[in-house]
């Protein structure tokens, strides 16, 4: 019976060493090599991303001039003189006369677009059919630009040309 015992009490502590000391390291290893091939699967998915990344790089390089046309649309900087240039030259265009330009402010916008919005209030003077016509040169112009407000007053005494204050917002990334 002294020896069903040993045997016994043998056997119980061999399994709770193997619970105790084996299990835990079988469970650590076992978690090292599912991290590893999450790791490896991460590698190749970024490997698979760049390589795509650099093949539409290539493509693009195919396409100077539209990307010309994209980046004057939306400008990664705004330059304030080009931007006032562009305004006194569109509205000499359409035949009114620039009074006043200002720029307003510009912030960061929080959507799925991550560029700045820029204001700018223009004082217009001239007729309503050459503001209709500064309307639609800003429409069908290449760079983004919206409208925002737009007030006017009619001509005083002595005077032909309606007064035209308008605010647009146009943007850069």
């Amino acid at each position: 019976m002294n020896k069903t015992i040993i045997i016994a009490v043998s056997f119980i502590a061999a399994i709770t060493l193997v619970i105790s000391l084996v299990l835990p390291r079988y469970e650590s290893l076992k978690s090292k090599i599912y991290e590893r091939e999450i790791k490896e699967i991460n590698f190749k998915n970024s490997n698979d991303y760049y390589k795509k990344v650099a093949e539409i790089s290539n493509e693009l390089k195919k396409y100077p001039e539209e990307l010309a046309k994209i980046d004057y649309a939306l400008p990664q900087e705004i330059s304030l003189p080009a931007m006032y240039g562009f305004f006194q030259k569109k509205a000499s265009e359409s035949g009114l006369v620039l009074k006043n330009e200002k720029f307003d402010s510009s912030s960061v916008l929080k959507e799925n677009f991550t560029g700045k919005e820029h204001y700018f209030s223009l004082e217009l003077l001239g007729s309503y059919p050459a503001f209709k016509n500064f309307l639609i040169i800003l429409e069908k112009s290449a760079k983004i630009i919206e409208v925002e407000n737009i007030s006017f007053s009619s001509p005083s005494k002595g005077e032909s040309a309606f007064s035209f204050d308008m605010s647009v917002k146009f943007y850069s990334y």
